[in-house]
């Protein structure tokens, strides 16, 4: 009884005008239908992740790379098979399967990797996807972290692509951390001047360990990450020498 009161009394609430109805789209602000409210609402209910927009402000080359893998359709073996048969989905590293999660985060190559950048930055990176892009709203304060995590996983992809088609061979941590260190040299040009990012690099190519250039930055440059971002070059620089590619 007390159920059909209240239905009463909401029916009682409604005014009736001589209007006539109009369709109206609830996904989206403006009322009205359109394909991208409806992939919108069909791929994540209507939330969109707020990292997946922040991929466009990044200031590295492979934005689409980035936005692909947040999406996970970066085309690993796993999203390949799904479109065709593939006689190998395990991962070229490992031998879990290649999903997008396993080879740029849950591999043993790519946890090392992401275990050398969380200590050098003091922050858990590479859990997981979101351990990465959520750093990414926060761009001008944390950009030479976000380009370094940006190229770490452009960098396994390459390599990946490497084995995969070019028929190259697994060889150690040291041959990733070279391509890591090459593709921040490649970046330079687009990293704000204000960040140091190009003397940072080219301190690295010294012959000696740049200390007296880490004082100095730590004094010039503040929640840049630019001090601990020198030892990925000075790494990078080391392994060079040491590694023939």
């Amino acid at each position: 009884m007390l159920s059909w009161l209240d239905l009463v009394s909401i029916a009682e609430s409604i005014t009736f005008t001589e209007d006539c109805d109009a369709i109206f789209w609830a996904f989206d602000g403006s009322g009205k239908f359109s394909v991208q409210s409806m992939y919108r609402t069909i791929s994540f209910r209507g939330i969109l992740p707020a990292h997946t927009p922040a991929v466009w402000q990044l200031y590295v080359p492979p934005n689409i790379f980035l936005w692909l893998l947040s999406n996970n359709k970066t085309l690993t073996r796993t999203n390949l098979a799904k479109r065709r048969h593939v006689e190998d989905i395990t991962c070229l590293f490992c031998n879990e399967a290649e999903t997008v999660h396993d080879l740029f985060f849950g591999c043993c190559v790519a946890s090392v990797m992401w275990r050398h950048l969380s200590e050098i930055f003091g922050i858990n990176l590479g859990a997981d996807y979101e351990s990465i892009a959520r750093w990414w709203l926060s761009n001008n304060r944390n950009a030479i972290m976000n380009m370094t995590c940006a190229a770490l996983m452009w960098s396994i992809w390459k390599l990946r692509n490497d084995l995969c088609f070019q028929g190259k061979a697994w060889r150690s941590e040291k041959v990733l951390l070279h391509k890591l260190f090459a593709t921040l040299r490649n970046w330079q040009p687009l990293c704000k001047e204000s960040y140091g990012f190009g003397e940072c690099l080219g301190s690295a190519g010294a012959q000696a360990a740049p200390t007296t250039t880490f004082a100095r930055w730590s004094s010039e440059v503040q929640g840049a990450g630019l001090v601990k971002f020198g030892a990925i070059c000075w790494e990078g620089f080391k392994s060079c020498q040491d590694t023939k590619l």
